[in-house]
């Protein structure tokens, strides 16, 4: 075993402290952690940034201090995703140094938070998580969760000696307890003795007759009142005492209804429930024994919640350790605080009034047969993505609708000329995907030996473009080598940088099949055979259009509008790479390459029945269908723009339709009753749950979509996002 020791004079270099020794000395008696009430993390409410504020910090023995407040940067949250990123001070012993740096989290449907590194060389405290739903433009304080008190991420320093040797005080106070013992058991004794000469036989026993009689007596010392209702007021009656809290019962001869009053003696009293709250409605029926407790001085009668069994409500991001009740997985924990009663409301949305003004104009019109497009929106605005084929030249473009100022126009353009390949019939699969403030997008053609590929990069705050990969010989797509034709389907959704898209293959065999492609990397995967077969009617299927909701992708992939599979939606699990079939029970009809399937938070939105113009919502999970809004021109496109729909038709004009309810107060609750359909809002004084329910809505600044669970006392029970 190495001995060290120090700090001893220095005689010709032979006693020299490393800063390592030093490092440890000052950690053996100072923990890691920030100084109390330093170092906070707060929003600066200007974009997407925070700031940190001045203080100090004790790592693994080594000293910070910021004299001021520091800027962080957020990188811009992704267009679909939401993600958590954390603020840590890393120690960093090959940098020399310690750092404020924030560390970002990856992308997801529920986002989690980085882990933070400690390790020989690196050491982080977490201050704290910032949640960055997708699309946030700003970093708001409650987006912020301080971690700085929670000692396993981070923590307060203190002295880690924190107690002495109490062995010298105990052998103290023994020593007290035997003199004191001494010197006062023999006085304990003579007054115990005296006692008894004191409580002769018949003293004693007139006090144990009394103790006994105590313990016999089953009466309840409560005032029983009698109970008359007229019209809307209880008159209470037989009360004697004027003072004080006096325990009451009375025997209700009509039930209770919302806004009834009491009076006692002919005084009016006022009625509330222990938490303050007024009595609510059916509280009891006729026959029913109430107790009270009435509060002479302040005439009011003290009732106990009851109703039914408590619903424990829980709006936070971590599990309850109650495990009963309703809980809300929210980023940031909230006290449900108020819960609107006796309201009805309607979840749904209305078209605004008809703008003819708003148009997208021709650019956004498709070509020839040769064309294919997708279309996205960001911050209000609409944008095409063309892959076109003309001759023996190859063309990607994004087209741009401004919403400020309603004209449209060609954002980025590349061409690739395939010299001697016009033969060329059309494009093998067109798709795009937005990823912050990234726009993707891609074309490649693949007819016989004939193959070539465009994909770009689009930054949507410069409006510039960059081609980042180009191929005179290669589908880079799909990576098909063969000398079939391959033929688009369509794109149905994509995730992050990762598209997911259906293309056909003609050949001695024609297949439907369905892949992804990952901008980030640009790299394919074959996911899935949807159908073959020997003839093109048995083995393709013409359009396809989707939409991703929870890591689940919900498509349509058929033939024309005589193919029975336009009644069902396919369900493909991007987590497990399976897939399931739901019947709508009716047709759809897309347009060829045109998303006709968007989604809202659980539900899709989607044009039914062949050149029918009325828009239909399906609910996830419920699968029963409700028209909406009805058009005067077929719809080619459905968008989601914000909290809207944009829905473009055939001659370019864009309408909008918004998702509205009432206004309810924040940290207001209300639960969907599963049997009537009904929204049925409760109250804190019955918190009773409905029998059935189906969904949950818990009120706050913005409307986001987060996991819920139902909780019977051992576990929770996720039933719905």
């Amino acid at each position: 075993m190495a001995e060290q020791s120090g700090f001893f004079p220095d005689v010709n270099g032979d006693r020299e402290y490393t800063c390592d020794f030093l490092a440890k000395w000052v950690a053996s008696f100072l923990s890691n952690g920030t100084y109390d009430g330093e170092l906070a993390v707060n929003a600066d409410g200007s974009g997407m940034s925070v700031t940190l504020s001045c203080g100090r910090a004790w790592i693994n023995g080594y000293y910070y201090r910021g004299d001021g407040d520091l800027a962080l940067a957020i990188d811009n949250a992704d267009g679909v995703l939401n993600r958590k990123d954390i603020v840590v001070l890393r120690w960093d012993i090959n940098a020399r140094n310690i750092t404020a740096q924030v560390i970002k989290g990856t992308p997801a449907g529920t986002a989690a938070a980085p882990a933070i590194t400690r390790s020989a060389e690196q050491y982080d405290l977490k201050l704290a998580e910032i949640s960055i739903p997708a699309g946030t433009t700003a970093i708001t304080q409650s987006l912020i969760t301080d971690t700085r008190l929670d000692t396993e991420v981070c923590g307060i320093v203190h002295a880690v000696v924190d107690h002495i040797d109490t062995s010298t005080f105990y052998n103290q106070i023994q020593s007290d307890l035997a003199e004191f013992k001494a010197t006062n058991e023999a006085g304990f004794t003579a007054w115990a003795a005296g006692l008894k000469d004191i409580l002769d036989d018949e003293t004693a026993g007139n006090l144990l007759n009394l103790i006994n009689d105590h313990k016999a007596d089953q009466t309840v010392h409560v005032t029983t009142l009698a109970c008359t209702k007229t019209d809307t007021v209880y008159a209470l009656t037989g009360l004697s005492a004027s003072s004080g809290l006096i325990s009451c019962v009375f025997k209700a001869d009509a039930d209770y209804a919302e806004r009834d009053t009491f009076t006692v003696n002919g005084t009016a009293v006022t009625a509330q429930l222990q938490n303050g709250e007024s009595l609510p409605d059916e509280f009891f029926k006729a026959g029913a024994t109430v107790p009270f407790i009435y509060d002479a001085e302040n005439a009011k009668l003290n009732f106990k919640q009851s109703g039914g069994a408590k619903l424990n409500l829980f709006v936070q991001p971590d599990e309850p350790e109650n495990k009963n009740g309703l809980w809300i997985e929210a980023p940031e924990k909230h006290t449900v605080n108020r819960i609107t009663d006796k309201n009805s409301f309607t979840i749904g949305g209305e078209i605004r009034t008809y703008d003819s003004s708003l148009n997208v104009g021709s650019l956004f019109a498709t070509i020839s047969d040769s064309d294919r497009t997708v279309i996205l929106s960001y911050n209000g605005d609409i944008y095409q993505i063309r892959g076109n084929k003309m001759n023996d030249v190859l063309y990607l473009n994004i087209y741009r609708w401004n919403h400020s100022t309603n004209t449209t126009s060609d954002v980025y353009s590349h061409s690739s000329t395939m010299s001697g390949k016009a033969s060329t019939q059309n494009i093998s699969s067109v798709i795009a995907c937005i990823s912050g403030t990234t726009l993707y997008a891609a074309v490649s053609t693949s007819y016989g030996p004939i193959k070539a590929t465009i994909i770009c990069r689009f930054n949507l705050i410069s409006q510039t473009g960059t081609t980042t990969l180009e191929s005179l010989t290669q589908d880079l797509l799909t990576g098909y080598s063969g000398e079939s034709e391959i033929d688009p389907s369509g794109q149905i959704g994509y995730q992050g940088t990762k598209v997911y898209f259906i293309f056909k293959e003609r050949g001695s065999t024609y297949y439907t099949r369905l892949y992804s492609f990952d901008f980030a990397t640009n790299t394919f995967t074959s996911l899935k055979t949807i159908v073959s077969g020997s003839t093109g009617a048995a083995g393709w299927k013409q359009f396809s259009e989707g939409a991703i909701v929870d890591d689940k992708i919900y498509y349509q992939c058929f033939t024309d509008s005589s193919d029975t599979s336009q009644t069902t939606i396919r369900v493909f699990d991007t987590t497990t790479n399976t897939e399931t079939t739901q019947s709508l029970g009716g047709s759809l009809h897309p347009l060829p390459s045109i998303y006709g399937i968007t989604a809202y938070q659980n539900k899709l939105y989607l044009q039914f029945q062949t050149y029918n113009t009325t828009l239909h919502e399906y609910e996830i999970g419920v699968w029963t269908v409700r028209p909406i809004a009805s058009f005067a021109i077929t719809i080619v496109a459905i968008i989601q723009i914000g909290t809207s729909l944009a829905v473009l038709d055939s001659s370019g004009h864009i309408q909008y339709y918004d998702f509205v309810s009432e206004t309810l107060p924040e940290n207001s609750l209300a639960v969907l009753d599963g049997t009537s359909r009904k929204v049925q809002l409760i109250s804190t004084s019955k918190q009773n749950l409905p029998l059935y329910f189906q969904d949950a809505w818990w009120y706050g600044t913005n409307f986001n979509e987060y996991p819920t669970y139902t909780g019977d006392g051992t576990a929770w029970t996720k039933y719905k996002n």
